[in-house]
Order: structure tokens, then C-alpha cells, then sequence
């Protein structure tokens, strides 16, 4: 059973009264095995955030106020012996999803992760065939899911499916609360109609559902067993869907004919800002409403529902059994990210012909403009100008191409890292492992079809070394960019920058004895200054070129390019060390940001003594306010092997 009280949620606004909103208010409610309960009201209405509440994933936000209980089968939420969310499902509103996997291996990568490593890979099948069979998505089993793409759209199953899809997700460790926000948003009429009739499916099964909803139609309305209508945060009316209209017609406010009541009920608790006039009426209106409703769960009293001790014991011991199996392990998280972060790479064809092309096509103009550089005093220039070309190509490459690896999956993977898929550990080194050939291996293919085309004279393996090992450092900027951008927009804005900062201190653009004292951290810090101080002194130290005897200003050896770009200090070796330094500490500063950024939420603060006694006279009703309930009547929680309260 879950059962919530004295619910209250706070943020800042200066513009509100006390500097405090009010999103909810003193809310109360309880939910059975059977339920399918609305969730309604109108935009602003905090129908959202009482979700979120409820299944514990309410957004940490600064100065925010959040107080009440939660109880699971009559135990404190906080006091459970595992995390909420391996007890309960969340479904979001947007279907974050991968879309180039098939909905197969998306639910085989779930199911590995999510459920208890003790699990059977025969049950794992199972489990997976189950939901594919009871959501209808057993013929499309090995289409790929679709939808956005890193190149835009591609098509796949129907919106419709990939919103069973996300609900078939978590329903693989057999929750028996279920919480969907905004499941019909999206889709059209027929669409949402069967994704709710598969949501009244698992009501009648035994499932707890709660959906927050807008304004869903008459059909979609009658298969809610209870409504919870909320205005300004706080209950206009909770209760049996078919008594909703007949309370509000007691209150004088008549359902038309041939009216959607959904429609009818948050027309009656919107407000309407056209004019003043409006405004005030339908202020009025919600007011007396709302109090209306609160003198009544006054008389009425609060409805309790025993729990047997026993019971809640059995819960607790079955919560601790349902740990998910890539939480609290590496290997496993590990192989199966790679798996599918190199699938996801190697099935976007477009992609890969698209990197590959334009990378040859720039190497061959490279080769073809400075071929075979003759060792005259032309050569000089021509040989530091490829030079340059190649560190700065090298670096805008891997770093702006690589912060967007990050954002793109960033949405799916918040949600598996909120559900306890994996730590942030595996899946960054994953990342980091799949981006590196994918990356690299073209430029430096194209770099050495440059370095022979060209007829440059350094050590090829040096050249080799540094410009992998400056592709290195990029990719792992890159990642620290990544891992700081909250969407994919970010990346191309400011990447670039960042690189051409980098390029402005190279040694080349600027002497570095001419850079003022005040950017010496910036000229120190410049990844592209060693790879490209490394690959001038491997091209020029102890080379001769040819010149007029006549010319005074004759370059006789690479020892004076070199002196003259103050190059003369420092040995390839050291800049080698220098740039697997910075790749090092990069990572490392990608992968902290990564933890700082876990998705966190706001913690429940048992309410105020003050504030409990105030409520204690106008609490709304719980959810079954106008059923009669048996009481020892419990939430049951399907465990893998028996049947157990919540």
C-alpha cells in the first residue's frame, strides 16, 4: 500500500508572498492493488509534482521546502531498507530511448541490469517476452526503436509503441506501483486509447497505477477508477471517477450535455485570465471549491487503513531481495554499454561514411597542395604551415565532434542511472573506449597518408605518437565539455571556442616569449602548443636546407626554426609526458562533473508540528475517501519467486 499526508512542496519566487510558492499544499492520499488513479488539473496545477512526489523523484531545486510522509505498506519511505525506485516504476513523459537498438535489445540490456544478478537468464527471457506480449509489441520485437536520432529522425516503431516500449522497460522487475507521467501526450487519439486500456490491464492485474493527465477523453476518463482533481497545488475533489460529477452538481455546477467530464472538471478548476472581470469569478469559484472540499474531509474524517505487521516485515525482506545487478557491479554495466554504445555508432552508416569521407577528401587536398616538400628555403614555410594545419585540424576534430557524445545520450542516461542501472563509473570508461577508435583511428589514418604524400623527414613513429596522443587529449576535453553541456545545442557554441583559445597560444599564431605575462597560464595549459612544438622539433632538429650563397637571410638548419619559435627548449619526449598528463587529468575531470551531476532529488522533511496540527483540520480525504475498504486491505509486490505485500 502507499499512502501519503500533510504533503507540501515550497519553492523561492520573489515575486510571491513571503518569497515562498506554494506548488503543494497539505495533500493526502492512499493507493491499493486495482488502482487506476488520475492524477488532473490544469497547467500549474502541480499534478507533476505530486508524481514526483509520490515516486520520489522530485527535482532538487535551491530554497525549496519539501515536507510530509510517504508510507509504503506503513513504513516510512525514507526507512525502507533499499531505494524507492527499486521497489516502484517511473515512466516520464518524453520516451528517452536509444534508435538505432531494437525494442529486443533495449529490453535485454534493461533486464540484465536491472534485475538481481541471482536472476536466471531463462527467467530474464521470461520476463522480457511477458511485457513484449501483454504491452503488444511482440511483432515489432526486432525493429529498431527510432525516433531522434544523432542525424535527425529515423524511422522505427510508432510512437505509440515506443511509449509501451518505456512503460515495457519498467515493468521487467515486476513493480507493483507504477508511475507515468503525461503517458497520452504525443499521440493521437487511438494511440492514447491503447496505451491506457494496456494501463487498465495492469490496474486489474494487481498493478498500482497513478497517471497524471490534462485532459484526456471520455473513454480514457471512465477506465480511472479514482481522480485526484488538484488546483494551485491543492485537492478540489478526490475519489471514485463516477462520483466526481455528481459532487460538483451537488455544489451547483451542472455537467452539460454531451460534455466530456474530464473537459468539465478542469474547466471548472481553471481560471480564466481573458479579463478582470474572469479573473475574479473563476478565483472565486476555485476558492469556495477548495474550501468546500476541505470542510467536508473535516466532517468526514480521515480513513485509515491497518497494516498487519507481518506483512510489512515481508516487504522489507523482499525489498533488500530486488537490489538491481548493475548498481553494485563493473563488469557486467561495463560490457553491456560498450556493446551498445558501439552498436549505436556502427548502425548510424550515414554517420561513419560522412566522418570517413570528409577526412580523406581533406587529407588527399593536404597531400596533393604540399607534395613531396623539396629542402629548399620554400620548404621551411611549407613544412611549419602542414605542420600547423595538422595539430589544429587534430584538435578541432576530436574536440568538437566529441562534446556532443555526452549530451546526446544524456536523457536516456539520467533515467537508467535514476532507476539504479549502473554507476557513473562503467559508463564513462565505456564512453571513453568506444569514442577513441571512432575518433581516432580516421585522423590518424588520414595523418599518415599526409605525413608519406608530403615527404616529411621527421621520425614517422614520433609524428605517429603525437598526433595520437594530441587526439587523446581532445577526445578527453572534449569529454569534459561533454559531460558539462545540458543539451546537444551547447556543444557547437562553445567547443569551438575553447579549441581556438587553445590555438591562439600554439607557439605558431604567437613568439611565445611575445605572449604577456598575464596569459602565460593559458599559453602553459595549451595542448595544441605541445603536439605542435613536438612535431616541429621531431621535422626540424638536425635537418639542412639547401640556400643562395648571396642570401643573407639564409635558413641553413632546422636548429634556427626551431630557436626562433623559442622550440629549442624542450625534447618530444617531455611533451609526449605533458600531453598524457593533461589526457589524464581531463578524464578524470570529466568523470567527477559526471558524479556531481547524478541525479539528485528532493529530500522529504517530516512536517512541522504547527504545520500537522493546522492541517489536522482541513487534510484532504484519502484517495478511497468515498469506498468502503477491507482493512487489512495491502498494495501486493510481485518478487521473482513469490508474492509479497508493499
Amino acid at each position: 500500500m502507499l499512502e501519503w499526508k500533510n504533503l507540501s512542496y515550497n519553492i523561492q519566487d520573489k515575486k510571491a508572498k513571503g518569497g515562498q510558492k506554494r506548488i503543494l499544499q497539505g495533500l493526502a492520499g492512499s493507493a491499493v492493488p486495482g488502482d487506476l488513479i488520475a492524477l488532473m488539473g490544469p497547467s500549474g496545477s502541480g499534478k507533476t509534482s505530486l508524481l514526483n512526489a509520490l515516486a520520489d523523484r522530485l527535482p532538487i531545486t535551491k530554497g525549496a521546502n519539501f515536507q510530509g510522509e510517504v508510507m509504503v505498506n506503513g513504513i516510512q519511505r525514507q526507512q525502507l531498507p533499499c531505494p524507492f525506485a527499486d521497489l516502484s516504476a517511473y515512466v516520464e513523459q518524453d520516451d528517452a530511448l536509444f534508435a538505432l537498438s531494437t525494442v529486443q535489445e533495449t529490453l535485454d540490456f534493461s533486464a540484465k541490469l536491472r534485475l538481481p544478478s541471482s536472476t536466471p537468464a531463462s527467467e530474464r527471457d521470461a520476463r522480457i517476452d511477458d511485457v513484449l506480449r501483454q504491452l503488444g509489441l511482440f511483432s515489432v520485437r526486432h525493429t529498431n526503436v527510432g525516433g531522434n536520432s544523432f542525424n535527425g529522425a529515423l524511422r522505427g516503431i510508432s510512437g505509440g509503441e515506443r511509449k509501451r516500449l518505456s512503460i515495457a522497460i519498467e515493468l521487467l522487475h515486476r513493480p507493483k506501483c507504477i508511475f507515468l507521467d503525461e503517458p497520452t501526450t504525443g499521440l493521437d487519439s487511438y494511440q492514447a486509447l491503447n496505451v491506457m486500456e494496456n494501463m487498465s490491464s495492469l490496474a486489474k492485474a494487481g498493478h498500482t497505477v497513478l497517471v497524471s493527465i490534462h485532459q484526456p477523453r471520455s473513454s480514457i476518463f471512465a477506465m480511472m477508477t479514482s481522480v485526484f482533481l488538484l488546483s494551485r497545488g491543492q485537492a478540489v475533489y478526490v475519489g471514485p471517477t463516477d462520483g466526481a460529477v455528481d459532487y460538483l452538481g451537488s455544489l451547483g455546477y451542472m455537467l452539460p450535455p454531451k460534455f466530456n467530464p474530464a473537459d468539465f472538471l478542469v474547466d471548472i478548476v481553471s481560471i480564466d485570465q481573458r479579463d478582470d472581470t474572469e479573473l475574479q469569478k473563476t478565483e472565486a469559484r476555485l476558492t469556495s471549491l477548495i474550501e468546500k472540499w476541505a470542510a467536508r474531509t473535516a466532517v468526514d474524517g480521515k480513513q485509515a487503513i491497518a497494516m498487519d505487521s507481518e506483512a510489512q516485515k515481508m516487504g522489507v525482506l523482499n525489498a533488500r531481495a530486488e537490489r538491481p545487478a548493475g548498481q553494485h557491479a563493473l563488469v557486467v554495466p561495463f560490457l553491456l554499454l560498450i556493446q551498445r554504445g558501439w552498436r549505436e555508432q556502427m548502425r548510424d552508416i550515414f554517420a561513419i561514411i560522412f566522418k570517413v569521407f570528409f577526412s580523406a577528401f581533406f587529407a588527399v587536398i593536404f597531400g596533393l597542395v604540399y607534395f613531396q616538400l623539396a629542402a629548399d628555403q620554400n620548404s621551411i614555410q611549407d613544412r611549419t604551415g602542414i605542420l600547423f594545419f595538422l595539430t589544429m585540424n587534430q584538435a578541432f576534430g576530436a574536440v568538437i565532434s566529441t562534446s556532443q557524445v555526452i549530451p546526446r545520450q544524456l536523457c536516456v542516461v539520467q533515467r537508467e542511472r535514476a532507476s539504479r542501472l549502473y554507476a557513473i563509473f562503467p559508463f564513462y570508461i565505456s564512453n571513453l573506449i568506444v569514442t577513441l577508435p571512432i575518433e581516432a583511428i580516421p585522423q590518424i589514418a588520414n595523418n599518415v597518408l599526409v605525413y608519406y604524400m608530403a615527404g616529411l623527414e621527421g621520425s614517422f613513429f614520433v609524428f605517429f605518437a603525437v598526433l595520437l596522443m594530441e587526439n587523446i587529449v581532445g577526445i578527453s576535453i572534449g569529454l569534459a565539455l561533454s559531460a558539462s553541456f545540458k543539451n546537444v545545442t551547447m556543444a557547437p557554441q562553445v567547443a569551438p571556442a575553447v579549441v581556438i583559445l587553445f590555438l591562439l597560444f600554439n607557439g605558431f599564431m604567437i613568439n611565445e616569449e611575445s605572449v604577456p605575462a598575464y596569459f602565460i597560464w593559458l599559453k602553459e595549459v595549451s595542448f595544441i602548443r605541445y603536439a605542435f612544438k613536438a612535431v616541429m622539433v621531431n621535422e626540424f632538429d638536425g635537418s639542412s636546407f639547401t640556400c643562395s650563397a648571396a642570401d643573407e637571410s639564409c635558413v641553413r638548419s632546422g636548429d634556427q626554426v626551431l630557436s626562433r619559435l623559442k622550440f629549442d627548449g624542450d625534447s618530444v619526449s617531455t611533451c609526449l609526458l605533458i600531453l598524457g598528463g593533461m589526457a589524464a587529468f581531463f578524464n578524470v575531470l570529466a568523470y567527477f562533473i559526471l558524479v556531481w551531476r547524478r541525479p539528485c532529488f528532493q529530500p522529504l522533511e517530516a512536517p512541522a508540528k504547527d504545520t500537522l496540527a493546522k492541517d489536522q483540520l482541513s487534510e484532504p480525504l484519502a484517495i478511497k475517501a468515498e469506498q468502503e475498504q477491507p482493512k487489512d486491505a495491502v498494495v501486493a509486490i510481485e518478487e521473482p519467486k513469490e508474492e509479497v505485500a508493499m
